[in-house]
């Protein structure tokens, strides 16, 4: 038979014959080859052993035999690593336009694939690849930037500095990155999207202190950086305010309108405590957000007095010395608090924030004072317990 000898045979079996898989065995069996050789096959490499039997095939072949082993529920993983492999190899001695062809092949191959099966890294390597080629379709181009976008919480810092089209003047492509965590958020899954989403927030936050400092970047885009992913994708708005401030130092002839865009990507209630009080003290910021901020430390140094007035109660071992300054302490933060008069109206408080400012400064001081009280209640306590016997039996009763 001609099927038996001569060129044909090994094209021919492996187009008519379809690989077939089980759960004991990832590898898949050729019609052409004896039981004898597969088993030595089988028993001395790992599921790849094939991967360079059909290396020599040509793209349009490869197409063909990549579909029938999804059909055959062949391991995705396997294919994938396949597809990399050939496209590397490939590549070395191919033309233009046989790259383009290559590439465009094994992408629309790559996005029949289970999404998990693919590595993030491998497909910036194939974008790179593909952005080298002029003549690569931009529906080729715009599949790529979805399959990766679907990985996008697998990836790195390193990954996103990609450098811009021609003729751009921006350090880093930032449109690629819009587009890539809006194909995330696209391909996003309601199972485990929560945790995938956060990942996506601080790698996006590293993105942005590292571009923020471009002189060449522009507010509305900046703006469409800071707003992209919802509030629920960060825990702290501290990486995301540190991008803003090193912004709005670079860019400070931008109105205040664009500031204020630009800010309301801020949310108070996830800032810490030291980026409130460099927030309102900060003159590149609006004054009103500088006053909301400051509003939010005062909350929260509220909040931490409460806090040791509920551990001073607990203890129940703080001597009466300490119990008065602790008592003339409140009484001055009350008289920091009555002085504080908050309007509604926020042009009112714009006039009052220098003031304000001052104040800030005040509470700090005073926030220290209460740090280093709650740090010396263990002693404290064992003092009193040693000098004052007579608690012994109310601590035990």
């Amino acid at each position: 038979m001609a099927s038996a000898s001569g060129p044909g045979r090994l094209v021919s079996p492996i187009v008519a014959s379809p690989y077939t898989s089980s759960s004991e065995n990832s590898s898949f069996q050729c019609s052409c080859d004896t039981r004898s050789s597969y088993s030595i096959r089988n028993n001395s490499s790992q599921v790849s052993w094939w991967f360079e039997d059909l290396l020599f095939l040509n793209i349009d072949l490869i197409g063909k035999v990549i579909k029938l082993m999804i059909c055959q529920h062949f391991d995705h993983a396997t294919i994938t690593k396949f597809l990399f492999c050939y496209q590397r190899s490939r590549f070395v001695t191919a033309t233009p336009t046989e790259k383009c062809r290559i590439m465009e092949v094994i992408i629309n191959l790559l996005s029949l694939l289970d999404r998990n099966s693919l590595s993030c890294k491998h497909l910036f390597d194939m974008f790179r690849v593909a952005s080298s080629l002029e003549k690569i379709s931009k529906h080729c181009k715009s599949v790529l930037e979805t399959l990766i976008g679907s990985q996008l919480d697998q990836a790195t810092i390193d990954f996103l500095l990609v450098p811009p089209p021609r003729k751009k003047h921006y350090m880093y492509d930032m449109n690629l990155v819009l587009r890539l965590v809006n194909a995330f958020q696209n391909e996003l899954s309601c199972c485990s999207s929560l945790v995938r989403l956060r990942k996506v927030g601080s790698l996006l936050d590293s993105y942005l202190v590292e571009v923020s400092a471009d002189s060449y970047l522009t507010p509305s885009k900046f703006a469409a950086l800071v707003l992209l992913l919802p509030d629920s994708a960060r825990e702290s708005h501290d990486r995301l305010f540190q991008a803003i401030d090193i912004y709005l130092q670079v860019h400070g002839g931008i109105c205040e309108a664009e500031k204020m865009r630009i800010c309301s990507a801020l949310n108070y209630a996830k800032l810490s405590t030291d980026a409130l009080r460099h927030l309102a003290r900060n003159s590149k910021f609006p004054s009103r957000i500088a006053i909301q901020g400051f509003i939010n430390q005062q909350s929260k140094l509220e909040n931490l007095f409460e806090g040791q007035k509920h551990i001073d109660t607990f203890s129940g071992s703080i001597s009466i010395e300490e119990s008065i300054k602790e008592n003339e302490n409140s009484d001055q933060v009350l008289v920091y608090a009555k002085r504080v008069d908050v309007p509604g109206k926020t042009e009112q408080l714009e006039v009052q924030l220098p003031g304000m400012q001052f104040r800030v400064t005040e509470l700090d001081k005073f926030s220290g004072t209460i740090h280093t009280q709650i740090g010396n209640i263990p002693r404290t306590r064992l003092s009193s317990l040693g000098n004052n016997a007579r608690f012994l039996p109310k601590l035990c009763s």
